[in-house]
């Protein structure tokens, strides 16, 4: 399997999940760390020649608008080939050359200009970096799949679970392997996390994720805002609302 994200880039300009989090500090009900969160059921994750090249930044983008669309739709067609390299082609030197993109740098283009996917031109109204693992429960839940970016350790290629290593040397040694993005999906009750990955789900746990995330991006999806209640139960009026201490 190829890899493909470069170093981390968190611009100053960037919205922070974190501001949010210190004026609005409670759960929005019903999540509790002892809930579970799961945004994959019901979909197959096409690997979108992720096997071939590093465009794993635009294979995310896509499986979060496959996603999106899926739990507000009921259904969403899944990206091809095609629409994965066009998008890589578009934030990278690809296919001059396979040197991966920049996360940071695909959300802006998402964000400002689009990618194509089955269902047409898609753009999403925002982005904001999470800086902490302990807002990943309650991003993923207010706004759906997250976008997470990390330094994968060579035993990453053998591990069926990726478990918190003992120490961080050796084949454990963050980035030994090299960047990787993926789409965050589901956070269980024991907070154990789900990603998508190479056309799979791949389950990490917690402390795994401590270890080796060196990014992670809510995403504002249109879709996710596109009714009155959102796919969490919340209104969308609420998830609007909430966004005002992001800046």
């Amino acid at each position: 399997m190829k890899l493909g994200k470069r170093k981390a880039v968190v611009p100053s300009s960037a919205p922070l999940f974190a501001r949010m989090a210190a004026a609005s500090p409670s759960y929005p009900e019903p999540v509790r760390q002892s809930d579970v969160i799961d945004w994959s059921l019901n979909l197959e994750w096409p690997l979108l020649a992720n096997d071939k090249v590093g465009d794993c930044t635009v294979a995310a983008v896509l499986h979060g608008v496959q996603a999106a669309q899926r739990w507000t739709e009921g259904a969403a067609l899944p990206p091809d080939t095609s629409l994965a390299l066009t998008a890589y082609a578009a934030v990278s030197p690809y296919p001059q050359s396979d040197q991966g993109a920049v996360i940071s740098d695909v959300l802006e283009h998402w964000r400002a200009t689009g990618f194509q996917t089955p269902a047409g031109l898609n753009h999403i109204s925002g982005y904001c970096h999470i800086g902490s693992t302990d807002h990943l429960k309650r991003a993923l839940w207010l706004y759906g799949p997250l976008v997470v970016g990390a330094a994968l350790p060579i035993s990453a290629q053998t591990q069926e679970v990726w478990t918190a290593p003992a120490d961080l040397t050796g084949a454990d040694e963050p980035g030994s392997w090299g960047g990787h993005c993926m789409l965050l999906v589901a956070i269980d009750d024991k907070n154990d996390c789900t990603f998508v990955t190479w056309g799979q789900l791949k389950k990490a746990s917690m402390g795994w994720v401590n270890a080796y995330m060196d990014e992670a991006w809510a995403i504002f999806y249109p879709e996710w805002v596109k009714s009155a209640i959102a796919p969490n139960g919340l209104s969308t009026e609420y998830l609007e609302s909430q966004k005002r201490y992001i800046g």
